[in-house]
């Protein structure tokens, strides 16, 4: 019975460290997409412009906050 529980604590544990590196990947991801479009100079709106940068800076602010 110990085991059992040891066993699903773990499984819990994998699913959780899966669930973060999954939303860290996809925070990349969209780190690298917001960036190359900022510097591709294809965007031609200043608001534009700035909303991607203001959403490059809240992702990387919260990675740094959570350790990532």
């Amino acid at each position: 019975e110990k085991f059992n529980r040891v066993n699903g604590k773990y499984n819990d544990l994998e699913s959780e460290r899966k669930r973060l590196e999954d939303t860290v990947e996809m925070q990349n991801e969209k780190i690298k997409n917001d960036e190359n479009k900022l510097f591709s100079g294809t965007i031609t709106s200043a608001k534009e412009l700035e909303n991607y940068q203001n959403e490059v800076k809240n992702i990387k602010t919260k990675k740094f906050r959570n350790g990532r």
